[in-house]
């Protein structure tokens, strides 16, 4: 990702921390907006903690989800920015990939996978170097260094839910 702007709305994204590594990419939306879940209900304020070492969170940056009329939400970064997003049910227990426009000016998406546990909802930027190459690429995945390029995938809901998490990188709570 070439910024932090990108990065946070990606990461609320839905979260929003920073991702280290392993960033997920397509040129084209990988979900319709048709299949988009309203997990956040009408949107509203979110306190985003990022993990640390140790497994603790701190607190960070609040933001604002607004819900769409197209079943997506415009994540409102710190500086105000509208940056559109949606999410889409992955898997069991709260799993949900979030796909989330590059920006104004830049073409593609990114992706990471968020868990809804109670009132908190954690974000995972899954790693592409430590994932089991040979599963993904036989999805479709091509992996160009630390990045999943998606293109290719045919199943989006089957590729997400066969990811390896890892620990959460940050986590929002409704404020």
């Amino acid at each position: 990702m070439t910024s932090l702007r990108k990065r946070g709305a990606v990461l609320f994204v839905v979260a929003l921390g920073l991702i280290a590594s392993g960033c997920i990419k397509s040129q084209e939306a990988k979900f319709s907006l048709s299949s988009a879940v309203p997990v956040l209900g009408d949107g509203g304020r979110y306190r985003m903690y990022d993990r640390v070492e140790g497994g603790k969170f701190i607190r960070g940056d609040m933001i604002e989800m607004r819900k769409r009329q197209d079943g997506g939400y415009d994540f409102i970064d710190p500086q105000k920015e509208a940056i559109p997003v949606s999410f889409h049910r992955v898997g069991g227990g709260g799993l949900h990939a979030v796909q989330s426009k590059n920006g104004k000016d830049a073409p593609g998406y990114e992706y990471l996978l968020v868990r809804i546990e109670g009132g908190e909802i954690f974000t995972y930027a899954p790693d592409c170097e430590k994932q089991d190459k040979a599963k993904l690429t036989a999805l479709g995945v091509e992996i160009k260094k630390d990045e999943c390029i998606i293109d290719g995938v045919k199943d989006p809901t089957e590729l997400f839910a066969k990811f390896s998490l890892g620990e959460p990188t940050a986590k929002l709570v409704r404020e």
